[in-house]
């Protein structure tokens, strides 16, 4: 076999493309590039004669995670660690070498947060092999998005407020510079964690203000396109309190479960109860019923229960299930089954209520407590129990 090195140049490309489409059937082609290669290959790959390995396929898996270390004799690492750093760095293969480089007896547990961002061996090699090299605009971009978990090019553009979101989002992909696309067509990107970690880092040295007014600019485009739990998100990272959307936002944070966010938010929301707003109250309560916060839950509902009577206005009906079934979860939570129980099971009669989600917290809760009380088969029957009634 014959090896023969060209620099990828546009002078180059040109002749690679002409000995593709005129190479003889015995010839074998292999070329090996960080960037993605500007070859016409879809005749190829349509002709089965076309073998792409890209850097997912590159990723270790616990198998091989678990070669790798034991022949590289890691002596902080066990078994137990790899999952864990398999997830830290993706199977990135330079981090797990990197890894092996933090082991020892300063590093006995580097999975479990030795290795990281902060890290000097992720930080130089990320300095010196990444961010060094690229233009100026590049590492501008770069830094200004990381503080979005995720990537869109009009996102980018409110952020950093240019234009060039999309063609920077291509540059960064054609360069395999630690981005993935999050769907297939290829609008929503996100950064490799460590890499975002590393250019938060940088960011921070700029000050706390220009990270805020990131954030704010963020929020707003969330906000603009109704994705109410990621704009709280942002607002609250701005330090803004986010009231303007508020029933949609905390009824997202609640689908999705952020429930850290939610409670971090109550802060900011007004101290007085509004009648408008119950549904916004009753899925705060459900937050502090998941911290453990029982006594602020409680009083919640019971301030909202005694709101609704005043205001003379009946709840919507799957306002009242919700009320109900958070107060079940809230004493479910607290150990208190069977009174959970007492609330909880006549609430099964009315699903649905006409929300999905109320719906699945009644069933869902009541299969907690038949599992708390030894009656895994009636923690079973209890979604056929309401998927009978729908």
């Amino acid at each position: 076999m014959t090896t023969i090195r060209i620099s990828p140049t546009r002078r180059s490309t040109p002749g690679l493309s002409w000995l593709l489409n005129h190479a003889p059937a015995a010839l074998h082609l292999i070329i090996g590039s960080r960037c993605q290669p500007t070859l016409a290959l879809g005749r190829l790959q349509m002709q089965d004669q076309l073998v792409e390995v890209d850097d997912s396929e590159l990723r270790f898996n616990v198998g091989e995670a678990s070669a790798y270390f034991s022949a590289a004799l890691a002596p902080g690492f066990s078994q137990q660690e790899i999952p864990r750093l398999l997830a830290l760095t993706e199977g990135w293969v330079a981090g797990m070498k990197m890894a092996t480089l933090s082991s020892g007896p300063a590093h006995s547990h580097p999975a479990a947060g030795g290795l990281n961002a902060g890290s000097r061996s992720i930080a130089r090699y990320l300095d010196e092999v990444i961010f060094a090299p690229l233009p100026a605009e590049v590492l501008d971009f770069l830094l200004q998005t990381s503080v979005l978990n995720r990537l869109h090019p009009a996102l980018c553009d409110a952020v950093t407020g240019k234009t060039n979101g999309e063609a920077m989002l291509a540059w960064i992909a054609q360069r395999n510079l630690f981005l993935s696309a999050l769907d297939e067509g290829g609008l929503w990107f996100r950064y490799h964690p460590l890499m975002r970690d590393a250019l938060l880092s940088r960011l921070q040295r700029g000050g706390e203000e220009d990270i805020r007014r990131l954030h704010e600019r963020a929020g707003g485009w969330f906000a603009g396109q109704q994705l109410w739990a990621e704009a709280i998100r942002h607002a609250l990272a701005a330090g803004k309190g986010g009231a303007g959307h508020a029933e949609v936002g905390a009824q997202s944070l609640a689908e999705e479960g952020d429930i850290d966010t939610m409670v971090r938010w109550i802060r900011y929301l007004p101290a007085d109860l509004d009648p408008s707003r119950i549904d916004l109250q009753i899925n705060l309560a459900w937050a502090l019923a998941h911290r453990f916060r029982f006594q602020d839950a409680r009083q919640l509902l019971d301030a909202l229960e005694t709101l609704a009577a005043a205001s003379g206005e009946a709840l919507a009906h799957s306002s009242w299930v919700k009320l109900r079934v958070v107060r079940a979860i809230c004493e479910a939570f607290a150990e208190n089954i069977p009174q959970s129980i007492a609330i909880v099971e006549p609430l099964l009669r009315e699903v649905p209520c006409g929300d999905v989600w109320v719906d699945g917290l009644v069933c869902n809760i009541l299969s907690y407590c038949h599992l708390a009380n030894s009656r895994p088969q009636q923690a079973l029957d209890v979604p056929a129990a309401g998927i009978g009634r729908a």
